[in-house]
């Protein structure tokens, strides 16, 4: 009787444990990259951690091995990584990472007067910080800032996958 009890509790765990797995991206193939928190220099409230779990899922949806990591894009004069960005890098044993962040745009117009233009900069970065790739995308396409931010990270994906999955 206990052998069944047993067995009744231990199918559903596996079937769960599997399921788990394939949610988080466990079964696609190629190098894992790490995926930083997206920075907000902008001024303008935008739901980063929202913007990064869209970019994560936009990633796997492009066959790319991304995790969703606690990491951190350090905001300074270049986008590069950290030392502790390498530290959570070795930890979960990624080749690459990404670093995002939403900003005001160089080249802004009279902000007393109307909203700060927006850009998404973004890149994929190896451990020594070499980048691998990088850009910077207008902040447009939707119908308020938040919406415009996951339009525009939508059109990062698939130069960052492309990026992600070259040997």
């Amino acid at each position: 009787m206990r052998c069944g009890g047993l067995i009744a509790f231990l199918v559903p765990l596996v079937a769960i444990t599997s399921w788990a797995q394939l949610l988080d991206g466990a079964t696609i193939k190629g190098p894992k990259v790490c995926v930083a928190d997206v920075a907000n220099s902008s001024g303008v409230p935008i739901p980063t951690d929202e913007l990064k779990s869209h970019l994560v899922d936009g990633l796997r949806k492009a066959q790319v091995n991304a995790e969703n990591t606690y990491a951190v894009t350090i905001l300074a004069s270049t986008m590069t990584i950290s030392a502790d960005n390498r530290t959570v890098m070795h930890r979960h044993k990624c080749g690459s990472m990404v670093l995002s962040e939403v900003a005001k745009a160089e080249d802004n117009h009279d902000a007393s007067t109307q909203p700060p233009i927006l850009v998404f900069n973004f890149g994929l970065f190896k451990k020594d910080g070499t980048a691998i790739r990088h850009g910077t995308l207008p902040v447009e396409g939707g119908s308020t800032p938040a919406d415009s931010a996951v339009v525009t990270a939508d059109k990062a994906v698939p130069q960052l996958s492309v990026a992600a999955t070259k040997k």
